[in-house]
């Protein structure tokens, strides 16, 4: 008889959590697509974007599980978030590229 750890099970529930969340983002921008005149998402940019929220819940939920200090928390979980809306801007409009030739 095989015997499951804990973890391994905590894990596949956060990823189904986090699944289940990014998939309900993903269906509000699809019908964003229909109702929204400016608004035109490809089939990768879905890909994309599904990916990006994805990977960035799943780092928060890491964080919140592994850290137990409520400041490293914050900060991490801050960083993951910053890093996601730059990526985000970056594929976006350029941003992030815009804003370093102007400076240098």
């Amino acid at each position: 008889m095989k015997t499951k750890k804990a973890g391994s099970n905590q894990l596949k529930n956060s990823v189904f959590k986090v699944g289940k969340v990014v998939s309900i983002l993903l269906l509000a921008a699809f019908l964003g697509n229909f109702t929204v005149d400016s608004w035109n998402w490809g089939v990768m940019d879905f890909v994309i974007m599904g990916t990006l929220l994805f990977v960035a819940g799943i780092g928060i939920d890491l964080t919140i599980r592994k850290f137990a200090n409520p400041f490293h928390r914050l900060m991490l979980i801050l960083g993951i978030v910053a890093l996601f809306l730059l990526v985000w801007t970056e594929l976006a409009v350029d941003v992030v590229s815009k804003l370093v030739e102007f400076v240098f």
